[in-house]
């Protein structure tokens, strides 16, 4: 019968070899797939973030790890990162194949290694052929998530993509009380999910606090929605989730 200590060594990533080893492989399948969807200038601009930590992770010394804790590779949007994770124990299952589940804490202050890179609206335009209007337009309806304004001018990463056709799910965490003109439930939450109806006719704003249990469906216009997500682009407060794990199993 496995121990739970040889399960957590089979499903979590704590040893350096193995860690540079998988990303070589995460990077390598990235540029296979996204080469299907993304412009040559594109995707060579994003490779080179991925080539960033790939460099730094082969000088880089994993600090000493706790029980149960591990690294994990996780896409934020704007950056990929290395993470400090931990498993919380309590939560642990081993599965038939001699891999463990389990809830997952992500140390969001442990980053222990970043890549990004920014562009201006022009070099963005320039790599997906299209004119800074357009960019500019994306902008104003909220639809480039990830920019941000430095000073006077926005700045966008990299690994941004192009805004997709369909709308598609966004979901938003509030780190502390925002106020934004329009929509009073914003203050009153710690989550938004925006999302377009079956109908297509409207949207569903769901705005939640998950300490007062507050939870609140709200039909919004998709004018009234570019309108939250562009106001939403000027609050670090607010952050729009797209964490995409590449290793580690999360069981909920």
């Amino acid at each position: 019968m496995i121990t739970l200590e040889e399960a957590f060594s089979n499903s979590y990533q704590s040893n350096m070899a193995d860690i540079v080893e998988n990303f070589k492989w995460i990077m390598e399948q990235t540029e296979k797939d996204e080469s299907k969807r993304c412009a040559p200038a594109a995707l060579q601009r994003k490779m080179q973030v991925y080539r960033s930590l790939y460099d730094a992770l082969q000088n880089f010394t994993l600090p000493q790890l706790e029980k149960w804790q591990f690294v994990e590779f996780g896409f934020t949007g704007d950056a990929l990162v290395l993470t400090l994770c931990t498993a919380e124990e309590d939560s642990m299952e081993v599965e038939e194949e001699e891999e463990i589940v389990s809830r997952i804490t992500y140390d969001v202050d442990r980053v222990l290694l970043r890549a990004e890179d920014w562009l201006t609206i022009e070099e963005f335009a320039a790599l997906h052929d299209v004119s800074p209007v357009t960019v500019r337009l994306w902008i104003s309806k909220g639809k480039l998530r990830y920019a941000k304004k430095h000073g006077r001018a926005w700045r966008i990463p990299s690994l941004q993509d192009k805004p997709p056709k369909e709308y598609g799910v966004v979901q938003y965490y509030l780190t502390d009380t925002i106020h934004i003109d329009g929509f009073p439930l914003v203050a009153l939450s710690d989550e938004i999910i925006l999302s377009q109806s079956r109908s297509k006719r409207y949207f569903d704003g769901v705005f939640s606090n998950t300490t007062t249990d507050m939870r609140e469906i709200v039909p919004l216009t998709r004018e009234e929605v570019e309108a939250l997500e562009y106001a939403l682009l000027f609050e670090e407060k607010a952050i729009s989730e797209v964490y995409h794990s590449y290793m580690a199993h999360v069981w909920e």
